[in-house]
């Protein structure tokens, strides 16, 4: 009995272990950073709001008792970064553009929110 091996099963089985090296570990998009006031104090807490523009699709996180989030693993594209809180605002979203292996880190400074 012989084994017959087609052109794209072999060509699979070439390119594979290629393919997953490219996906290991660190190697997926992400934004991480750390929340804080205009003195530098970590804000735990807050709401931490990434859309992707392309796609349509919200994501949430919420900052640690250190002031840091994280979003991984994100899909590729460009994302507005924004917050959701009673006591604190951002000036305005903060734009990123999302690429292949991209380690984004923002630190966002925030104020408290003004009182209408």
């Amino acid at each position: 009995m012989t084994l017959r091996i087609r052109k794209p099963a072999m060509l699979l089985l070439l390119i594979y272990p290629f393919i997953a090296f490219a996906q290991g570990p660190g190697s997926y998009p992400t934004i991480t950073g750390t929340v804080t006031d205009a003195e530098g104090a970590v804000i735990p807490g807050v709401e931490i709001i990434a859309v992707n523009l392309d796609r349509q699709v919200t994501l949430r996180a919420t900052t640690s008792e250190a002031g840091a989030f994280r979003f991984a693993p994100l899909a590729l594209g460009h994302y507005a970064i924004n917050i959701k809180s009673r006591k604190w605002a951002l000036k305005e979203p903060v734009k990123a553009t999302v690429e292949i292996s991209s380690e984004i880190k923002l630190d966002l400074k925030l104020e408290p929110r003004r009182k209408k």
